[in-house]
C-alpha cells in the first residue's frame, strides 16, 4: 500500500515536470518608450517701435568763467542769456545780424551810437525780440552786469533794429576804455524763447568823448572875428599912398 502511495506521487511529480509546473516565469526586460515631444509652435517676436529720443543740447558754457549768466521774468516764463556755438548764422531762429559802427564815444563827440538790425527765421512765431548787454574793461577782466534786456523795434516782415547810444549804455562810464558784449533773444507772444543769437563778444569798443567835458561833449568853438575892409577906408588907404 505504501509502495502504490509512493509511485503515484512520483508519477504526478513527473507528469508536473512535463507540464512546467513551478518552472520560472521570465520577466521581460523594460524598453524605454519614446518620449514624445510637443510639438513646436511657432511665436512672433514682436518688431521694436520706434521711439523719439528728446535729445536736449547744452545751452551754456561753463568752460567760460567770465561769463555770469542772470534770469529774466518774461510773462513768468525766465529768459537767460548765455554764450551758443558760433556758426556762420547769428543763432538759433535768427537769419541775419548786422551792427556798425565797431567804434564809439559816450558824449557829443561823433560818432556815439551803435545800430544793431537783425532778422528773424519765422516773423509769424517771433513776438519780440530782446537784447541784452554788458561791459568790459579793455584790458582787464573786469565786467559790469548784464542789463535786464531792451525791446527792440519791430519794423515789420520779421526786421528787428536797435540804437545804442554811448552815454545811454548802462556802465559806459565804468572804464576809461571798454568793449561792448550783445545777445539777442527772440521769444514768442507767450514770452517763451524761440532762438536766441550767439554771445558777440568784443562786439565794438567804447571811449570817452576827447574832450574836457565829456558828458556834454565838446564845446563849440569862439569864432575868430574878423575885419571886412569899406569903401571909405580904401579910399583913405589910397589917399594917404599919393605924394
Amino acid at each position: 500500500m505504501r509502495a502504490r502511495n509512493l509511485l503515484i506521487l512520483w508519477m504526478l511529480f513527473i507528469t508536473a515536470c512535463s507540464a512546467g509546473f513551478g518552472a520560472p516565469k521570465e520577466t521581460p526586460t523594460p524598453v524605454d518608450s519614446p518620449t514624445t515631444s510637443p510639438t513646436p509652435t511657432e511665436t512672433q517676436t514682436p518688431l521694436p517701435t520706434a521711439t523719439a529720443t528728446v535729445i536736449r543740447l547744452p545751452t551754456q558754457d561753463f568752460n567760460k568763467p567770465t561769463f555770469t549768466p542772470f534770469v529774466l521774468e518774461v510773462d513768468g516764463n525766465t529768459v537767460t542769456p548765455m554764450p551758443s556755438p558760433t556758426s556762420s548764422k547769428p543763432g538759433v531762429g535768427f537769419f541775419s545780424l548786422t551792427y556798425s559802427p565797431k567804434k564809439i564815444y559816450w558824449g557829443a563827440c561823433k560818432p556815439n551810437s551803435v545800430t544793431i538790425s537783425t532778422t528773424v527765421d519765422d516773423p509769424d512765431e517771433v513776438f519780440s525780440v530782446l537784447l541784452f548787454y554788458r561791459v568790459k574793461d579793455y584790458e582787464e577782466e573786469d565786467y559790469t552786469p548784464w542789463n535786464t534786456g531792451i525791446v527792440m523795434l519791430d519794423r515789420g516782415q520779421g526786421e528787428f533794429t536797435h540804437t545804442m547810444v554811448g552815454s545811454e549804455v548802462d556802465g559806459h562810464n565804468h572804464y576809461l576804455k571798454s568793449w561792448v558784449y550783445f545777445q539777442l533773444i527772440a521769444t514768442n507772444i507767450e514770452g517763451e524763447e524761440v532762438g536766441r543769437t550767439r554771445l558777440y563778444d568784443k562786439a565794438f569798443e567804447m571811449y570817452p568823448c576827447p574832450c574836457l567835458t565829456p558828458q556834454k561833449g565838446c564845446p563849440p568853438s569862439a569864432p575868430r572875428p574878423t575885419i571886412t575892409p569899406t569903401a571909405t577906408s580904401k579910399k583913405n588907404n589910397s589917399e594917404e599912398e599919393q605924394p
